[in-house]
């Protein structure tokens, strides 16, 4: 394993103050404290996005709307943006990620997180 540092890409559709919000704040500062480059995809106008950027942390627009878009738009930004690892964070977000991997068109790592407030009782 390397110790270089990494570039980031953590991605989500949510992103209005729900605690996955604060959860991707938290967790992509501490990355970048450590080196790491992060990059948070999400709709442009969210919360997420706000604190991200007042975070210093880049943010990335994506469109959730279309599941095709979303697709290119996700290869195009880890093109462009040389993304080592991608998290997941929602749903739509994973959706588009496992269709690029269903067709091989999504090389990099990718990660699927969900918070423990996401999670049913029984």
């Amino acid at each position: 394993m390397s110790d270089q540092p990494l570039t980031i890409l953590q991605i989500t559709h949510q992103g209005q103050g729900q605690g996955s919000t604060q959860s991707i704040v938290g967790l992509s500062r501490a990355l970048a404290g450590h080196g790491h480059r992060v990059l948070v995809g999400c709709r442009p106008g969210t919360v997420l996005a706000t604190l991200a950027a007042e975070a210093g942390l880049s943010v990335i627009p994506f469109d959730f709307s279309r599941l095709r878009g979303l697709a290119r738009a996700i290869v195009d930004a880890t093109a462009r943006e040389r993304v080592d690892v991608i998290n997941s964070h929602g749903t739509r977000d994973r959706r588009a990620l496992t269709w690029l991997r269903w067709r091989g068109r999504l090389a990099q790592a990718f990660i699927v997180t969900r918070p423990p407030s996401c999670s049913r009782s029984v």
